[in-house]
């Protein structure tokens, strides 16, 4: 009767287990699943917005060309960072997660054949094991995953903390003095007075952007302290960003009222 007691107690215990293991493990999969599938749309955006700094970069005088040219290949190296975290995601937090699922389904079926068993005293000895089996396997994969999913995290911010810190640097080498005096002499005004210093000090005065001090007061653009990796993905995910871009592209009026509805 004891045996019989403690086999039930077992089932009702291992049956708790499965359940809470279904569901949680299971909210977890299905969250960090919409994570990955946001992470990655974030990345198409952000190749849309390269393929536009590069647009609007060609339309420029010398000194915004090439800053604007440098934040766009900058940026771009983000998004091969971001598509390596989305797939190091998907393949050691997703698939692991996803895959307790059956695990779930073979251990049910073990609770149902031991429930059915005649032999209480081994069913209870095989109940305890399985118990115990599937409890620690569980706690070192819960214990990988999430040790995983924040190495994953941290690897793809350090990297891009690195190449932002350059591509801010770089933009504060941008002369915008250089560009406003081509843009002046291009002025179709035949007694355009020369440009000088107080013209230059208003058109600061008036700019509705803040100024930030660079950190670095360099002049030219410093060479990158990394090596761009040319990731075997890259093909692939510039032939899907090119038909992305011209089936999003929209008139600039459209993209203004788009902006504002979103605002």
């Amino acid at each position: 009767m004891n045996s019989l007691f403690s086999r039930d107690t077992q089932i009702k215990a291992m049956q708790s287990l499965l359940n809470d293991t279904e569901n949680y493990l299971g909210q977890f999969c299905t969250t960090l699943a919409s994570y990955t599938r946001k992470t990655a749309k974030l990345r198409d955006k952000a190749d849309i917005l390269v393929m536009q700094l590069n647009e609007f970069a060609s339309t420029g005088d010398p000194e915004l060309r090439t800053c604007i040219k440098n934040l766009a290949e900058d940026v771009s190296m983000v998004q091969d960072y971001r598509q390596a975290e989305v797939e190091r995601l998907e393949a050691r937090v997703i698939a692991p997660l996803k895959s307790y699922g059956g695990l779930v389904k073979i251990k049910r079926a073990e609770v149902n054949a031991q429930k059915a068993t005649n032999n209480a005293h081994r069913s209870t000895r095989q109940m305890e094991e399985s118990i115990m089996e599937f409890q620690r396997q569980k706690l070192e994969d819960v214990k990988r995953v999430f040790s995983d999913f924040i190495m994953i995290e941290m690897l793809f911010h350090a990297k891009a903390l690195e190449v932002y810190t350059h591509t801010f640097q770089n933009l504060e080498t941008m002369d915008i003095d250089k560009d406003l005096e081509m843009f002046m002499r291009r002025m179709p005004v035949s007694d355009l007075p020369p440009l000088d210093n107080q013209i230059l000090q208003s058109v600061h005065s008036t700019s509705p952007i803040p100024a930030y001090s660079s950190p670095t007061p360099s002049t030219t653009r410093p060479p990158p302290s990394y090596i761009r990796e040319e990731p075997s993905y890259l093909v692939t995910r510039q032939k899907r960003c090119s038909k992305v871009y011209f089936q999003s592209k929209l008139s600039f009026d459209k993209m203004c009222k788009y902006c504002v509805l979103v605002l």
